[in-house]
């Protein structure tokens, strides 16, 4: 094989792995261009003139049709990569791949999420935004923008990476060894998600299984999905988006961060779509193979997130979504229970320390325990009845190891 394809996916357990990872230092540096915090846009634009000017818009508020802000147009970067782009080693020599091939595959329009509506009604929007004094044009009936249906539209994409050149001494010694009978092996995280019988999500109780063959199982993790999850609706925060009246933008109160100082009890921020939902559970345990793991309350389960992920001796820079501000925040958005198969390490070190199941494939079971309740304690706007249904999904984390030989012989092991 001397073409190496590889697909990237930027799905679900990227959100979930960002929000578990991401603390507040992270999203500062990722804001510029990661869209990290889209309740807080900045961006270039063109008056009608043609002039570009710098504006800013706060809390999903309104944009113009003008200058493009109101379909969210904007320049955006990838800096942070999941599986083969993250590999055990931060440089390798692509002449021994041959021809590499990079697949993105996108997750579908109903990721997507409604933002303020632009009245077609208002005449005029107020010309002097009342928190900045900023003077901005005013948003007539007929720049209004009318329903559409949802979609989204990458332009001019571009990627880059690093080139190397090295001593003519390394290439020669790099093929004489190759040529030898020697493998490189460049091992890289791997990832793999199962969904199971839906259940309703006022009562979570219930058994999901899953099985895996693999040299190194790191973790295995159960999620839910809300219900519905693929229909559009606003952001879930506390505070819907910035009104029209407050122009393009917008107002301080209704930004993420302006929320999360303020203790709010929905911090999310993002698409129903990628929300985890834990409500109605009470406690759950785990069997690997033939092996019963003890049983986990919601508190316990949150403490394993931060003992696999070295967060609980953390004080400095690392630390997990601002927006997990307590169990209630954790458990109705960004739920998780996650069992760590392999041993801590560090980010300079690359460790192979999973359970290795490549000779039989292992049974999974995850087994959930729930208090039910009905629709009057639920939240509305991700549930308003306690028989909607909800899936519970199985996600495992493994370790893949791609085996180059001479010749460019290439070998994927699981």
């Amino acid at each position: 094989m001397d073409k190496l394809v590889l697909l990237v996916i930027i799905t679900d357990y990227y959100i979930i792995l960002f929000d578990y990872t991401a603390a507040q230092d992270s999203l500062n540096r990722r804001k510029v261009g990661e869209n990290a915090d889209p309740s807080s846009k900045f961006a270039y634009v063109h008056d009608a003139a043609g002039d570009e000017f710098f504006t800013e818009r706060r809390g999903y508020s309104i944009g113009l049709i003008e200058n493009g802000s109101a379909r969210d147009k904007e320049d955006y970067v990838i800096r942070s990569w999941l599986g083969l782009l993250n590999p055990s080693t931060a440089i390798i020599d692509t002449n021994i791949l041959g021809s590499v091939v990079i697949k993105i595959r996108l997750a579908p329009s109903s990721c997507l999420q409604i933002g303020a509506a632009s009245d077609a009604a208002v005449v005029e929007v107020t010309a002097a935004n009342t928190e900045t004094g900023i003077i901005v044009a005013p948003i007539v009936a007929g720049n209004a923008l009318a329903a559409e249906d949802p979609g989204y539209t990458l332009k001019n994409v571009k990627f880059s990476i690093v080139r190397y050149d090295m001593p003519q001494e390394f290439y020669m010694g790099q093929a004489a060894k190759l040529g030898s009978g020697t493998v490189f092996k460049l091992w890289f995280p791997n990832y793999s998600i199962q969904s199971c019988s839906s259940v309703p999500v006022g009562n979570k109780k219930g058994v999901n299984r899953t099985s895996i063959s693999t040299r190194s199982l790191d973790w295995v993790l159960g999620t839910f999905r809300l219900p519905n999850y693929t229909t559009l609706a606003q952001p879930l925060n506390s505070l819907p988006p910035a009104p029209a009246s407050s122009g393009a933008l917008g107002l301080t109160k209704h930004t993420w961060e302006s929320q999360v100082r303020a203790g709010c009890r929905r911090l999310f921020n993002n698409s129903k779509y990628y929300a985890r939902n834990g409500t109605s559970v009470t406690d759950c345990t785990w069997i690997v193979g033939n092996s019963r793991y003890p049983s986990r309350t919601v508190q316990q389960q949150f403490d394993a997130l931060l003992q696999h992920f070295n967060f609980q001796n953390d004080q400095g820079s690392g630390g997990m979504y601002p927006g997990i501000q307590s169990i209630h925040h954790f458990q109705e958005t960004f739920y998780g229970d996650l069992l760590s198969l392999n041993c801590n390490q560090s980010e300079s070190d690359y460790v192979i320390s999973g359970l290795d199941t490549q000779e039989t494939p292992l049974q999974l079971t995850w087994e959930v325990n729930a208090k039910p309740v009905n629709a009057t304690t639920l939240n509305a706007p991700l549930f308003t009845d306690e028989n909607d249904l909800c899936t519970p999904y199985l996600i495992c984390g493994y370790t893949s190891c791609l085996e180059i030989a001479g010749g460019r012989q290439i070998s994927l092991k699981n």
